[in-house]
Parts: structure tokens; sequence; C-alpha cells
């Protein structure tokens, strides 16, 4: 075989080399450029207040709600407390460290009883206001209830008090029927919708094209991969530039 047949060969080798190469490597390409450019701007996608609802890939991150069964029920609501998260059936209202006391319906409102707080809600379930003990919230309060006559009611460290209309005055309350609220057992489609819940909130969107940008979506199989795409696209830019230097000495023999 000549020098120049085994040049011509070597050259057709590694051009196939660099077209397979490129072909396979287009995908990936296309992929960390596009989640490179989506978190160069996570600040104006909201990727960090974005939360991932799929199934899936909440299974896949491990994200496991606690197995909470039991809640209050109001006229309208659910309420329940999964670890520090206070949920109703449609709405996640966020950590509250206190513990969960009770709930119940108030002139259109609901209010939420916590350890040291009160929380007062809309029809629809958002928080309007909270009221603490400076406010007027007897201390060492663990549990609340409605009168008779619908004033709100609550035990706490020193005995039993009744409210005003506004919330704002609290006075002992003697020898009078209260109904109190009282935990119960969550409705299995109640606690399927509070488990989504607490689980969409486990896993933001920033974290997943993180992940997928570097591979580690895959664990440390997909960092290996993603280690071997950089290599193919080194592969490329060396090969691609080897091969434009060989024809451009190649037409400057021919001229």
């Amino acid at each position: 075989m000549t020098r120049h047949k085994r040049s011509r060969i070597k050259l057709k080798s590694v051009y196939q080399w660099h077209r397979y190469i490129g072909i396979t490597a287009a995908l990936f390409v296309i992929l960390i450029s596009i989640t490179g450019l989506m978190l160069n701007h996570t600040e104006d996608l909201q990727l960090d207040n974005s939360h991932v609802q799929n199934t899936w890939l909440l299974n896949w991150y491990g994200v496991q709600a606690p197995p909470e069964t039991s809640g209050y029920r109001t006229l309208d609501h659910w309420v329940s407390q999964w670890d520090s998260r206070l949920l109703t059936q449609r709405h996640d209202l966020g950590h509250y460290e206190g513990e969960l006391l009770g709930a119940i319906n108030y002139q259109g409102m609901l209010i939420i009883a916590l350890e040291g707080e009160l929380l007062l809600l809309t029809p629809e379930g958002e928080v309007i206001e909270s009221l603490k003990g400076y406010q007027g919230v007897p201390a060492g309060m663990w549990a609340i209830g409605l009168t008779s006559d619908q004033r709100v009611a609550v035990k706490a460290a020193h005995g039993t008090y009744v409210a005003d209309a506004d919330l704002i005055n609290w006075k002992p309350l003697t020898l009078e029927a209260v109904r109190w609220s009282a935990p119960s057992t969550l409705p299995d489609a109640v606690h399927q919708k509070m488990r989504q819940l607490y689980r969409g909130k486990g896993l933001d969107l920033e974290r997943v094209i993180l992940d997928l940008h570097s591979g580690r979506l895959l664990n440390q199989g997909g960092v290996y991969f993603f280690d071997f795409i950089a290599v193919a696209l080194i592969f490329l830019a060396c090969s691609g530039l080897w091969l434009w230097v060989v024809r451009q000495l190649k037409a400057r023999q021919h001229r």
C-alpha cells in the first residue's frame, strides 16, 4: 500500500469518526445548551419558585410525604399538619413550628389554632392575619372551639377563655358548653390531595434543570456519560480543526 493511499484511508477514517460522533453528540449539545441558557436566567424564569408535580420525578428524587392520617374538619376545609407544614386540601400554607391544635369556621373565616397563634383565613383558605400572645391570645392555648352562641373559645394554661367579636379581648369562660375542635381521620381523597401538595413543594425546577445539565439526574452513571460527551466534543473540535488544516494543505498543493 502506497503512502498516499494510507494517508487517504487515515483521513477518511477520521472524517467518518468525526461525523458519527458529531451526530451522536448533537442531541446532547442541544440539551446542554438549552439547560445552560435556562440556568443563566434562573431568576427571570423563576426556576427556584417553580415546583415539580410529576409523580415519576418526585419518586426518582425520593421525595416522600410523612404518613399523616389525621386532621381537623370544618364546614369547608380539612386542616392537617405534615411535619412542620400546614395543609388544607387546597393550599400549602407553609411551615409553622407550633403544633396544630384545631380549626373552626367563624363569621365566614377559617380559624386555625396553633401553639401560641391563631391564623385567620379566607373561605378560600388564604391567610389573612396571624394573632399571637401580644395581641391578646391566651397563653398556653391547647384547644379551640365555638360556644353555643358561636363565640370563639380556647382552652389555655390558666383556664378557658372566650373572645369578643373582633378576637381582640378575651375573658374567662365558665359554665358554658363549648363544641371543641377534635381531630379525625382524613378521608382517603383528602389525604391523597394533601400528600400531593406536600410532595409538590419538595422539589424545585432549578434543581432538576441543574441535574439535567450536569448529568446528575442519572446519578453517577449520568455524570460519567456527560464526561464522555465532553471528551467527544473535544475530539470533534480537534478532528474538525485537523481535517480543515489537511484540506487547506491539499488545496495549496493543487494550485
